[in-house]
């Protein structure tokens, strides 16, 4: 089946009986009996490396389509998963320029403001001008990041914390600072990481996967306790 969008539920996100497998596997990357997550919060999705996270955040995403059971979505959603493909030949403004233009629907003025706002946050000076298949892998964090923070609202954002995890100790702070005022002001968030104390600070409460099964959903410290000792 695929997601329904639901006007009628006060859960903004809502499995039922959801089932999904690989082609040819034999278990289930996803299993989840009933998952109902309410709007206007933060939520953390831990679990280990293969647990299902990325599964997730690609069905709520709309990347992933196919399954069993039921998927409903109450409201728009952007997804913030990872970077766009690197163009050959691109600079690193030419590439913020698109980055821009794929989250935003903005006008010439605003996108100009919002090139020259990008450009003194990465810090990268005259380096934003370079070829970006010169970039280093933190460079790249530095250039496109920012770009994350432009991107206007909607009902439900989708984030993998791998997109600020590469890059020097500062410029990982300084994401991290500036993405914990971001998302304060979104509505509904699902936020999959495993910085624990990222999650204890930001997150009101916790989906924790495992072997693509839930294995709990509640208040956050209340979840990270067992998920600690597990």
């Amino acid at each position: 089946m695929s997601i329904q969008t639901a006007k009628t539920f006060n859960s903004i996100i809502s499995f039922d009986q959801f089932k999904y497998k690989y082609n040819k596997s034999q278990r289930h990357a996803l299993d989840i009996s009933c998952l109902k997550i309410s709007p206007n919060q933060c939520i953390g999705l831990v679990g280990a490396n293969g647990a299902g996270k990325s599964t997730l955040l690609k069905f709520l995403a709309g990347m992933y389509t196919s399954h069993d059971g039921i998927l409903k979505v109450n409201g728009s959603v952007k997804s913030i998963l990872n970077f766009p493909e690197i163009i050959p030949g691109f600079s690193g403004y030419e590439l913020v320029k698109l980055t821009l233009l794929a989250f935003n629907n903005v006008d010439h003025q605003t996108l100009e403001k919002q090139l020259k706002w990008v450009h003194e946050f990465t810090g990268l000076n005259e380096r934003f001008f370079d070829l970006v298949s010169t970039y280093s892998d933190g460079m790249l964090a530095r250039l496109l990041f920012p770009c994350v923070l432009t991107s206007s609202k909607s009902d439900i954002l989708i984030v993998d914390e791998a997109i600020f995890s590469v890059g020097d100790h500062e410029f990982i702070q300084k994401a991290t600072e500036a993405f914990q005022l971001f998302i304060k002001n979104y509505g509904t968030v699902i936020f999959a990481s495993h910085n624990l104390e990222f999650i204890r600070k930001n997150c009101s409460k916790v989906i924790w996967l495992d072997n693509g099964k839930l294995k709990a959903f509640d208040l956050t410290e209340s979840v990270l306790a067992q998920y600690e000792k597990f």
